[in-house]
Formats: C-alpha cells, structure tokens, sequence
C-alpha cells in the first residue's frame, strides 16, 4: 500500500475529478497482481472507481477466478511467458456493463480494448502495457498500427518511457493529435 500511495500521479485523486465526467477510471502498475491484491484491494481511492486498471498483473487463465469479485466484471489479457507478455486485468463496476471486450498482443505491446456502457455514456477504452525492455520506436510504431484503428475515447497505461525527452518527440505528437492515439 505504501508504494502505490508513493507513487500516485495525485496526492488525492478523488479531487482531481469532476461532475462533469460520468465515470472514474483508477490505473495501476500492479506489478504482480497475486503478490499485491489485498493491498490493491485495501486502496480507498480504487473503492470510488467505476474502472480499475492493472498492468502488469502477472495473471493465468487458470488462476482468475481468485481475481473476480462480486459486483464487479472481470476481463483480462494473461501472461505468457511465451511471448514475454505480463499480462492485464479490467474490472468494470455493475453501474457499467462490457459491451465489447477484445485482446491483443503484439511483440512490443499489451492491450486490451473494452467498449462500456453506463447510464449517462457509451465509451471505448484502451488499456496498455509496454515493457521497458522495448524501444520506444517499436512501442510507437505498435501504437500507430494498433490502436490509431480503432481510435478509443480513453488511452491508458504504462508507456514505460518518459514523455519529455526529444527522443520521443514523435510519442507527443501522436498523443497531442486528436486523429491519432
């Protein structure tokens, strides 16, 4: 618990939200979902989210059902340590259904692509995960042939790389476009 609070993009989350957004959407590198979900469980701010994200949930198939909870739906991209990929976890409150939810995994990226419905909106969502191992050249490249297709309401992840450096220049760009990511 101490490090997600460390590491949290605001001091108190929950202010940072607004009326005028229908849902609240909470992110987490998990960093092994087995190892941290009671803490994960455990955390007020994820107790307000409508959505919950965890990338790199390290999860199996044959081991999710430890990860469903009541009044929540549970989609999920495993592990595979074929493919290097360390696996998603999506949990979508009943105030909101799944209308779609589709997978993929290519060399340099995880998603997990989940359209949801709730009573004041419909709204496509991208979760993604990139290994530091990666280039960012090969991350950008994935994201442009992958996710610039299906164009999500909301892109979120954990990029593993610094948006700030000149060398991903071209990152910003495609996240400043409209059109693009």
């Amino acid at each position: 618990m101490n490090r997600m609070m460390q590491e949290a993009l605001h001091s108190n989350p929950v202010a940072a939200a607004s009326d005028k957004y229908s849902l609240n959407i909470a992110l987490l590198n998990a960093r092994s979902a087995k190892h941290h979900f009671t803490d994960i469980l455990a955390h007020p701010v994820l107790h307000t989210a409508d959505i919950v994200c965890l990338t790199e949930a390290n999860v199996y198939a044959n081991s999710i059902k430890y990860y469903e909870r009541q009044g929540w739906t549970l989609k999920f991209l495993e592990k595979s340590s074929v493919e290097n990929c360390h696996g998603l976890l999506f949990f979508c409150k009943e105030n909101c259904s799944v209308v779609y939810c589709t997978s993929l995994y290519v060399p340099h990226l995880e998603q997990l692509f989940v359209e949801i419905s709730s009573t004041n909106c419909v709204s496509s969502l991208c979760l993604v995960y990139r290994s530091p191992s990666t280039t960012p050249g090969d991350f950008i490249a994935d994201m442009t042939t992958t996710v610039s297709d299906r164009a999500p309401d909301v892109l979120l992840g954990d990029f593993s790389i610094s948006l700030g450096p000149a060398h991903t220049d071209n990152c910003n760009n495609n996240f400043r476009t409209t059109n693009r990511w």
